[in-house]
């Protein structure tokens, strides 16, 4: 059994526990796609990201987008995957996400693509949809706002 916790991804066999992330990050939800296992880490940095810019960061009208750009100086949200397959689990950092506040929890929807929550303090949040590349399961071809606070009630049968 593969298990997120707090800081690292355990594999959990006849009673014995053992880390399969070797660095630093905080995971918060794990899923299984067409024989690969997906997870997300939160890694914590500094830096300026590209995708923010000073003007961005004092802009008075866009407070969600000044917060959200705060959140990357500190902060890399990245997907890991692994194969399984028997042997060594070693997971890989295959995609950096954007515009992301708070991962909070994953499930992938059957047709090639992940769905993250995306917890934030401010204007209740949404969710982000990764679409796996149907040729290759380590290459995520697309990031979309999937829902936001806007869209309201979510129907499923768009899952």
């Amino acid at each position: 059994m593969i298990v997120t916790g707090g800081t690292n991804i355990f594999q959990i066999e006849s009673g014995s526990v053992v880390r399969l992330y070797d660095d630093s990050a905080n995971f918060t939800g794990i899923t299984e796609y067409n024989g690969y296992l997906y997870t997300i880490a939160t890694k914590t940095k500094l830096g300026l990201p590209p995708t923010c810019s000073i003007p961005k960061i004092l802009d008075p009208d866009a407070m969600s987008s000044m917060v959200s750009c705060l959140n990357d100086v500190f902060t890399d949200r990245v997907l890991l995957a692994v194969r399984l397959q028997p042997g060594k689990i070693v997971f890989r950092e295959i995609y950096t996400i954007h515009d992301i506040m708070i991962p909070n929890g994953m499930v992938a929807n059957g047709k090639g693509n992940l769905i993250i929550a995306n917890t934030t303090f401010m204007q209740g949040g949404g969710m982000i949809k990764l679409e796996i590349s149907p040729s290759d399961p380590e290459t995520i071809t697309t990031q979309s706002v999937w829902a936001d606070s806007k869209n309201g009630v979510i129907d499923q049968r768009q899952l």
